[in-house]
């Protein structure tokens, strides 16, 4: 094959006199100047001004409440009339808007006719700039979001288009494109005629009205091009749209272009007031020819595809300009380099690179049988994946592979790089499994030594226990694609971005079975075709070759298309999920999958029973029936689907009340159970577990489809540290055939694990605690492909897979041992229940609260609620609401509004309004009441809502518990710490995680400008990457790792103390600040200071400044606190905090160094009144004719307005005159006397 350097290649230029090109296809047809009403000049189509909408200075002003949903009537916005996006195909929104910024979900445009039919462009928030979205009746929606933001109180210049025929959208801001989607599918032609066409307001109630002022809003028909944006957003909104000046063209290609891959073509123009060129590659303007069209074509959009390698001349025509190039398209979709079909032995059947098995290989049926043992493998020649081998730079692994549900931690499909100290280095892997017979898949390359240094990851459900699976990695770091992709059975699994060259691997060995890493298990399973390719399989091509499977090369044209047939469960319950499949039958191949990034659209009949989006994934809303269609190429399928609501039953109880003897009662299912191996009962409700177990009788959750597993249970200390225990299993095989849940795994970790259904890992970073009685709930959900773990009434964590309890055979179901019965949980049961159902968050602390005697799901209207809301707030924070409820036969249950049985209403939604999700969500300065409902039994708080300042708004100082003596946002004692005089002692360490840490409620700072976090600490020796708290989220199922975290930390002893905030899924998205201090031994004030607006991060011990850095400019809206943590890390392999906590808050902005120097002063007893939150009404003055008008908010009614001629004053003057109250605003009227005065309010 013919190759090329990497250089960029000569551009061809055509400079002519300056040229005018009218727009083909972009017509102005609507346009709104706003001068003195919202009337059209150009379509005649007049606009309805709502509400009190204002016209000043040419422009439309929306001043509406910030926060003011649309679900109130009287928000300001404009109606537009009926139809006006027409049926078109494609269609241009321009706007010059200026904003003030605040719920992300703000409307700029919402065309529609309800909350199923809408196309929107949104403002976003201060990390999504411009978010666009359409979605017809029953068809999957498509998301168009930009991370360029908005300029808050600044004109922007705004532009959405829509290319309906090249499935194109774009945003344009301020005349540059910032965003662009190849796969936007809805357009208004689908859509259909709009009843429902607002500037400024959503189809949806609980979205906020715009406010802001619009200059300027026109629509096209046709979609505008990059040089019409640009040249609009330089005439500015008041100047007719001009016809721009093109005085030359030009190519800029300095790419190859690949078989089977699009990308835009790269035509660029220069034009009369433009400093820079644009480009016009999409311009319906332009027309292009192809010299041999059999090598590569370029369609309307100017997207170029290769068709097959060679060399050809494009041309590009814009009016009586042209320009033209040769280019070169690669073979970059099938080189097929070598081939391991292992029929007797490892040979390479295409480049005779052959391999060698060691160990215990064996070579049957065309496959390679490996079976886990120290040292079997199989060695493949060094430096197959070298540069010199794999000529495009990019390479495809491809394998079909039969795994064993049994396999140790790590283990390997394949592994291409060095070895260097026991460590992976500069090589890329791929790991069925990164637990034990568990985990996740992982995909990942890195150019670092160590590896793990620096990974780019892709991970997927593991491959554990299924047979002649499909796998495919496309690793392809060229700058023009930079993709690392992982496919399962022909469909994309997951994909990320990688950049690093496939030179800056070290391929010296190329193991398959094998890791790298020394400490790695060997795989136990088998390999049946091994392939590497040199450049990137398209997905289709994927699709084709894991159809016709391993023992033949797909072909790469699969022949016409014959059928298309949709795989669905047709019947499902309120709440379950389903992940839809399509296959494609074609004269040549047939069952090729296509449900996913090969252009299958969905449609659901009916979305108020299942929505489906673009990937397939059907969701039950709820109970009817709905028909789902997918529709690839010319033809389609359909499965009409039924979902009903499932009761959830108590179906056993085992309660441990019996006092001689070795037979357990199940008082509810007659499931009797027996005592084995000295297990026994304490007399006092108890069973104890010393060696021993109980023996329960199978087929215990046949025929469920959902299970929830309910015990009360003290881990013994002599428990064993082993991933073989059992704290309950059911199946027939261990390891092999069973689900269960391990107390103490060997990482010291709590595992919930499914083996065979296929194989599932739910890890809790930290074992259960030791010695303490614990409530664990785990739930296995077949219908909603989930499995979650509880323990303490908390979530922990939870896997999204989908699995067959069908699957699992029951033959054996055990309390503390597992089915091969040489492992045992060292315990005490109090009780042990099996729910037929998912219980659900309400339910779960219902039983929790009623305690082990006490089995309540449903405990009927609360005889009292008692509702506690943060009472004061500022602008922009979000809470949730907690509840204390009391029922006649359970009390002090602990409930939080983001439970659906807790529904909350706000008396004044322009001060404090409900969010989705049950957030409440400071507004405006003001007062508000607070309803809570559970049940129909309902409490009031009042909430008010202060001007933005610094200002404590929790205090935890662990007098008793972990209440919040400021806020309302209690934390929990998880593990087993303990309080005394004061503090909380936190005894964890490398072994315990989570032995004793505290959790806060959620999004405690992520809705904040700035924080400061303080504490009053003494701490003892750590282990490595001990916590003092961590906020944050962590990825799912068998990995707990950090994705989006602020946390300060003891690293290790190189790095005595680490300050860390992320907003993204890797390390390189954290800013890190290192202090000379130690943590490890550290008594006193440690003082952590996030200060975004200042672009700043400090650290302070003891009143003093010890460290500051840079944020690179990240704001905390980019860090999910989904979990609050003091004590403890969002990373599993983490040591635990040891020490002990004396006092630890949460400040609203930046405390000053002269504030954290006083605070020091003063000791953690003691809060000092300045800093607490205070309500603080601004006093605004204006001249009107001879008079002064003063004004306040009407919340601020209480304060007196007083004066004074000088300043600084001895005395103040009460000012007497009528106060007016209008439009939650109080005015006064004075005269002006021509003599000095200040004002004041005071309270």
């Amino acid at each position: 094959m013919k190759t090329i350097s990497n250089r960029v290649l000569a551009s061809c230029v055509a400079v002519l006199a300056g040229l005018q090109i009218s727009a083909l296809g972009q017509t102005l047809i609507h346009r709104y100047s706003f001068t003195s009403d919202a009337s059209d000049s150009v379509g005649g189509a007049h606009g309805t001004p709502m509400n009190g909408v204002t016209f000043v200075d040419g422009q439309a002003v929306l001043d509406n409440p910030l926060g003011y949903d649309s679900s109130n009537p009287d928000g300001k916005y404009i109606d537009l009339p009926d139809g006006i996006m027409g049926t078109r195909e494609s269609i241009t929104f321009e706007i010059w808007l200026t904003p003030t910024i605040g719920d992300q979900w703000a409307r700029i445009i919402d065309f529609g006719d309800n909350t199923g039919k809408y196309l929107f462009l949104a403002t976003g928030n201060y990390t999504i700039g411009p978010e666009a979205q359409g979605i017809a009746p029953g068809v999957s929606g498509n998301w168009l979001r930009s991370r360029n933001t908005l300029m808050d109180g600044l004109e922007n210049h705004i532009v959405l288009t829509i290319n309906g025929p090249n499935k194109l959208a774009k945003i344009y801001l301020n005349g540059e494109l910032v965003e662009v989607k190849y796969d936007f599918t809805n357009t208004p032609a689908l859509l259909g005629l709009t009843t429902n066409n607002y500037l400024g307001r959503s189809q949806w109630g609980g979205d906020d009205y715009l406010v802001g002022m619009i200059n300027e809003f026109r629509i096209y028909d046709g979609a505008l091009d990059q040089l019409r944006v640009k040249a609009n957003y330089l005439a500015g909104p008041d100047a007719a749209p001009p016809t721009p000046n093109v005085t030359n063209i030009e190519f800029r290609i300095n790419f190859p272009f690949y078989v089977g891959f699009s990308r835009p073509v790269g035509l660029y123009a220069y034009a009369e007031g433009l400093t820079d060129p644009v480009d016009i590659s999409d311009s319906p303007a332009v027309t292009y020819t192809v010299e041999d069209p059999t090598v590569l074509q370029i369609s309307s959009a100017g997207i170029a595809t290769g068709l097959k390698a060679g060399t050809t001349k494009i041309t590009a025509t814009y009016g009586s300009l042209s320009v033209s190039q040769t280019v070169q398209v690669l073979d970059q979709s099938a080189v097929l380099r070598h081939r391991y079909s292992f029929t007797t032995d490892a040979s390479d059947s295409v480049s005779g690179m052959h391999g060698y098995a060691f160990g215990n290989v064996q070579f049957v049926g065309g496959q390679v049988v490996l079976d886990g043992s120290e040292g079997t493998f199989v060695d493949l020649p060094p430096n197959l994946i070298a540069p010199t081998n794999i000529p495009h730079s990019a390479v495809t692994f491809e394998a079909w592979v039969s795994l064993s549900p049994q396999n140790g931690a790590w283990t390997r499909i394949l592994d291409f790089g060095n070895t260097v100290g026991g460590n992976g280095s500069k090589c890329i892997f791929l790991s069925p499994n990164t637990e034990a017979s568990g985990g996740v898949c992982r995909l990942a390359v890195s150019d670092a030594t160590p590896g793990w240094r620096a990974e780019d990851q892709v991970s997927a459900q593991n491959l554990l226990g299924q047979t002649n699976v499909h796998v495919v990695v496309v690793y392809n770091p060229n700058p023009n694609r930079g993709i690392l992709a992982l496919y399962i059975n022909g469909e994309l699994a997951g994909q990320n971005r990688t950049f690093k060259p496939l030179d800056t691997l070290n391929n010296v060995y190329s193991y398959l079975g094998r890791s790298t890493y020394t400490a790695d298990a060997y795989l136990n399973g088998a390999i049946n075709e091994f392939r590497i390719w040199s450049g990137e399989l398209t997905p289709f091509q994927v699709a084709i070759n894991s159809a016709v499977g391993p023992d033949a090369i797909g072909p790469s044209d699969p022949g016409t298309l014959q059928r298309v047939r949709l795989v669905v469960t047709t019947s499902m319950i309120k709440g379950a999920i389903q992940n839809a499949k399509v296959y494609a039958d074609f004269s040549a191949v047939t069952n090729v999958n296509v449900t996913r990034e090969l252009g299958t659209v969905y449609q659901s009949s009916n979305p108020l029973v299942v929505t489906v989006d673009t990937n397939g994934v059907i969701t039950a809303v709820g109970p009817g029936t709905a028909t789902v269609t997918a529709t690839y190429g010319t033809m389609s399928d359909s499965k009409t689907i039924t979902v009903t609501v499932a009761e959830t039953r108590l179906k056993h109880r085992w309660s441990f009340n019996e006092t001689s003897g070795d037979t357990v009662a199940d008082s509810v299912g007659g499931k009797h159970g027996t005592l084995m191996n000295g297990a026994y009962f304490t007399g006092t409700g108890e069973a104890v577990m010393n060696g021993g177990y109980v023996e329960l009788p199978g087929g215990l959750i046949t025929n469920c489809n959902q299970v929830t597993i309910e015990t009360w249970v003290t881990v013994s200390s002599t428990e064993m540290n082993s991933s073989d225990a059992r704290l309950f299993v059911f199946g027939g095989s261990h390891g092999q055939n069973e689900i269960g849940l391990t107390a103490r795994s060997g990482d010291n970790n709590v595992l919930v694990r499914t083996f065979g259904l296929p194989n599932i890992t739910v890890v809790r970073g930290g074992h259960i605690a030791i010695d303490k009685k614990v409530h664990v709930v785990a739930i296995f959900n077949e219908a909603a492909n989930m499995v979650q773990l509880y323990i303490d009434g908390a979530l922990e964590n939870y896997a999204n897979a989908t699995f067959s309890l069908a699957s699992l055979s029951n033959a054996i179901s055990r309390l503390a041992g597992n089915i091969s019965g040489d492992v045992f949980t060292y315990c005490s049961f109090d009780e042990f229940r099996i729910y037929e159902g998912a219980l659900t968050p309400y339910q779960i602390a219902v039983s929790k609260a009623a305690g082990p005697d006490n089995p309540i799901l449903d405990p009927g209207v609360p005889q009292s609620v008692t509702l506690k809301v943060d009472k004061i707030m500022m602008p922009g924070m979000r809470r949730l609401a907690h509840v204390i409820a009391n029922y006649a036969q359970v009390s002090n249950v602990r409930l939080r509004s983001d439970m659906e049985e807790v529904v909350l209403s706000s008396s004044n939604p322009n001060v404090v309004r409900v969010a989705s999700g049950g957030w409440l969500e400071a507004v405006a300065p003001g007062t508000a009441e607070i309803n809570v409902n559970v049940k129909g039994r309902t409490d009031t708080e009042t909430v008010m809502v202060v001007e933005k300042q610094v200002a404590i708004l929790h205090r935890y100082s662990f007098t008793e518990d972990a209440s919040d003596s400021i806020g309302a946002q209690d934390g929990l004692l998880g593990g087993a710490p303990t309080i005394s005089d004061g503090k909380v002692l936190l005894l964890g360490d490398a072994n315990n995680k989570a032995g004793g840490y505290i959790e806060l409620p959620p999004g405690l700072v992520s809705c904040l400008d700035a924080v400061t976090f303080e504490m009053w600490v003494d701490l003892g020796v750590q282990g490595n990457w001990a916590r003092v708290f961590d906020f944050g989220d962590h990825t799912l199922g068998g990995s707990q790792n950090g994705i989006s975290y602020i946390f300060l930390t003891r690293p290790w002893a190189a790095t005595p103390t680490r300050l860390v905030l992320s907003d993204g899924v890797a390390s390189a998205s954290e800013v890190v600040l290192d202090a000379p201090f130690s943590l490890e031994g550290f008594v006193g004030q440690v003082v952590a200071v996030l200060d975004p607006p200042n672009n700043q991060m400090r650290l302070y011990t003891n009143g003093a400044l010890a460290a500051t850095g840079t944020m690179n400019n990240k704001r905390l809206s980019g860090v999910r606190d989904v979990k609050c943590w003091i004590g403890r890390s969002l990373y599993a392999a983490d040591a635990g905090l040891y020490g002990s906590i004396d006092e630890f808050r949460i400040y609203a902005g930046a405390l000053s160094p002269a504030d954290i120097a006083a605070n020091y002063a003063a000791g953690p007893n003691v809060v000092r009144a300045s800093l607490l939150p205070v309500a603080r009404p601004i006093l605004s003055v204006k001249a009107v004719g001879n008079n002064i008008q003063l004004a306040w908010p009407e919340w601020a009614g209480d304060f007196t307005l007083e004066s004074t001629p000088s300043l600084p004053a001895s005395t103040w003057t009460v000012v007497s005159g009528t106060r007016i109250t209008n439009d939650s605003i109080i005015t006064i009227t004075l005269p002006i006397t021509g003599t000095q005065q200040y004002y004041r309010l005071r309270k």
